[in-house]
């Protein structure tokens, strides 16, 4: 799997503007075409969430992803005149995505598109909780980017995820949110009334959020930590200085750089929050969820919020496509007296054949699973309309439905274990 990545990514990397545009616009689309199905089945395969919500998140990752980047060139060199300098892309290569189980099929989506933009090749891996959609989500779009004119392996997936990322958690009325102090991982995602009755609370049924009044913001009281679900701790402060210090503790609990929201219509408060809270984005009179992602704010729409230096991130703003790329700058001599040569029509990148070839298939190596041209082990997908150069292949949209991924071999699984830990392990610090 990862070879035949690595091969995708460095027959990517020479595709012109014009082809990469088209690919990720085909894929977008794909993507938006069946927002609404993924969103349903998101909710039914992990119990998360609300299928509006969703359908909300995977249309904005999709073309509304695209709209945002259309006019932004990340293949083209950039050239400056002024200061003799041409800068040419360079991508990062393959890019292993985890994707979690609260924002599964909408952060597929963004993570693909964002590869695709930026000529990266790409690997998801599903949390278990929403292995089926997430692993059918990348498998339409492979399919699709495949028949746009991208690389064989450009877009792959780990169909059977090897490590469960932590269920995070924000939820519930103490004695059942958080049994023994820990999270209770059944409330995640469900609604407020629900959770009443679980909980033993009479509640109007269309309750949409539950209050906890708390005395002190401290790591002691489970109120303060993430719940992920529509309970909110609640802790009284007489002046706006107080509030502050409270949110700040929040941030000590839960983790500095990610984000936060404020309330106000006093620019020295706002500015004060600002200075104080050690996060990175700060939603002003919008919803923090929502608002941190870009959706009811103007701040690059990310389902990946860098931390910065207070979280051991590499970016500390939401990841865009930007990010996915370095520059090599071929940087002149200063001096007035040395000219600067002319590289208008200069074009360092090629428009592909029509038919990109499929990975190559080492000589030495076991027979290949029937019907899978290059990959040892892995059965491909059934022909389709994409295959003879039409469109992709209806999906019935039932959970596992469409082509179908077998064991991976231990020696890839045992590579991609190895990978996800170090990724962790520096994430978390060492």
């Amino acid at each position: 799997m990862l070879a035949r990545a690595h091969w995708a990514a460095s027959a990517f990397a020479g595709y012109d503007h014009d082809t990469v545009l088209r690919i990720a616009e085909t894929v977008a689309r794909a993507a938006h075409a069946e927002s609404a199905r993924y969103a349903d089945w998101a909710v039914k395969e992990t119990g998360f969430g609300v299928v509006e919500h969703k359908i909300l998140k995977n249309q904005a990752c999709s073309l509304g992803l695209l709209e945002r980047y259309r006019n932004e060139d990340f293949v083209s060199p950039r050239i400056d005149p002024a200061a003799k300098i041409v800068s040419i892309p360079r991508p990062a290569g393959v890019i292993l995505a985890l994707t979690p189980s609260t924002n599964p099929v909408c952060s597929v989506f963004f993570k693909v598109i964002l590869a695709l933009l930026t000529r990266n090749a790409i690997v998801v891996s599903p949390h278990p909780m929403a292995r089926a959609c997430c692993a059918d989500a990348a498998r339409l779009l492979a399919e699709v980017a495949e028949s746009a004119g991208a690389p064989d392996g450009a877009v792959q997936v780990v169909e059977h995820p090897t490590v469960a990322l932590d269920e995070g958690g924000r939820d519930r009325l103490r004695a059942y949110l958080f049994p023994d102090g820990l999270l209770n991982g059944d409330a995640i995602g469900k609604d407020a009334a629900w959770i009443a009755d679980q909980a033993g609370i009479r509640v109007p049924p269309r309750t949409r959020l539950l209050l906890a009044p708390v005395d002190l913001v401290v790591p002691e009281e489970p109120f303060c930590r993430e719940k992920l679900s529509p309970v909110l701790g609640v802790v009284g402060a007489p002046t706006a200085e107080r509030g502050i210090e409270a949110a700040r503790a929040v941030v000590r609990i839960g983790g500095a750089g990610h984000s936060a929201a404020i309330h106000s219509q006093d620019p020295q408060v706002i500015t004060r929050y600002g200075v104080r809270v050690p996060v990175l984005r700060i939603a002003v009179n919008a919803p923090n969820s929502t608002g941190s992602a870009g959706i009811d704010t103007n701040l690059a729409l990310s389902m990946t919020l860098g931390t910065g230096f207070a979280g051991r991130s590499s970016i500390g703003e939401n990841l865009e496509p930007r990010h996915l790329v370095n520059w090599t700058r071929l940087a002149y001599n200063s001096d007035p007296g040395v000219t600067f040569a002319d590289f208008g029509g200069v074009e360092p990148w090629h428009r592909p054949p029509a038919r990109v070839p499929a990975y190559p298939r080492a000589s030495n190596l076991p027979p290949e699973s029937p019907g899978a041209p290059g990959v040892p082990g892995v059965p491909a997908a059934a022909p389709s309309a994409a295959g003879q150069g039409g469109a992709p292949a209806a999906r019935d949209g039932t959970p596992g439905a469409g082509s179908a991924g077998g064991s991976l071999p231990d020696s890839v699984r045992d590579q991609l274990r190895v990978m996800i830990i170090e990724e962790l392990a520096q994430l978390m610090g060492g």
